[in-house]
């Protein structure tokens, strides 16, 4: 939970994140929560209302990725000056910040051991039930979760053909500029043995974009990276974009869709190349 300025971009100022910081923890109440908030008055309504989370405070300009800052704000000025419009590329600090999920995890385990590491977005408390009930992580997916890596993925644009025009210009292009969202980074889950691998693994394409005067979204990282990692695909269903959260607060095992998610594996191999 960081103040980026991101009101002078959208809506969603740290006001609104506090908010749902609020409702989110009804729901999660033992959560890691990070932090930049300096002031007593923003931060210590939900410390004292919520005992249980563990609020770390972490300024932004400890995060790995900010000693690159100029080159990734490089990177976001070319962006937008080829027509690009994403908030990735508006705002250098929201970038560096959702690329920091990763990292966040990471440190989570150096701050509590566990079999399994679980990334939640605060911003996902909107699409939560009503009601303020604590989540317990069923057993359907602490199974999973324990020895593979867990992802939710949106491929269906792939299966209409109404898109194969808008795709094709992707594959052409190349998938980095495209802000294409077909690995969900709202909500993801790492076996604490595989944390660190993972970790180094991201950090590394992370740097090589840098490098390479390349940026885009989290999502975009991880839809070039997972294949990696062989893990548990959750295929988004409707307009729903927490289908792996409603699967874990409903304790039922994922589908099967066998040749769906074929299909998905194909895809992210081919994209990590």
């Amino acid at each position: 939970m960081y103040d980026i300025d991101r009101q002078e971009f959208d809506a969603r100022g740290v006001d609104t994140y506090l908010a749902l910081a609020d409702d989110f923890l009804k729901y999660f109440p033992e959560a890691i929560i990070f932090h930049n908030l300096q002031s007593q008055n923003e931060i210590e309504l939900l410390v004292n209302k919520h005992p249980k989370a563990n609020f770390v405070f972490l300024p932004f300009s400890k995060l790995p990725l900010f000693q690159y800052f100029n080159e990734i704000s490089s990177a976001c000025k070319f962006n937008l000056e080829s027509g690009k419009s994403d908030l990735v590329y508006k705002s250098p600090k929201y970038g560096i910040l959702i690329h920091s999920k990763f990292f966040f995890l990471n440190r989570a385990q150096e701050i509590d051991a566990a079999e399994s590491y679980t990334w939640i977005d605060i911003g996902i408390a909107r699409f939560l039930p009503s009601g303020s009930a604590e989540v317990n992580f069923g057993a359907s997916f602490l199974g999973i979760a324990a020895n593979k890596a867990i992802f939710e993925v949106d491929i269906r644009r792939l299966l209409n053909v109404r898109h194969v025009p808008a795709l094709f210009k992707i594959y052409l292009n190349g998938l980095i500029g495209s802000s294409q969202r077909l690995v969900s980074a709202a909500f993801f889950s790492i076996p604490g043995t595989l944390l660190k691998e993972f970790f180094e693994y991201l950090t590394f394409v992370q740097n090589h974009w840098v490098r390479a005067g390349l940026w885009d979204t989290e999502q975009v990282l991880l839809a070039k990276s997972i294949s990696q990692f062989s893990p548990e695909l959750i295929l988004q269903r409707g307009e729903n974009p927490v289908t792996l959260l409603n699967l874990l607060i409903q304790n039922v095992k994922p589908r099967r869709e066998f040749l769906k998610k074929f299909i998905a594996k194909i895809l992210f191999k081919t994209l990590s190349n």
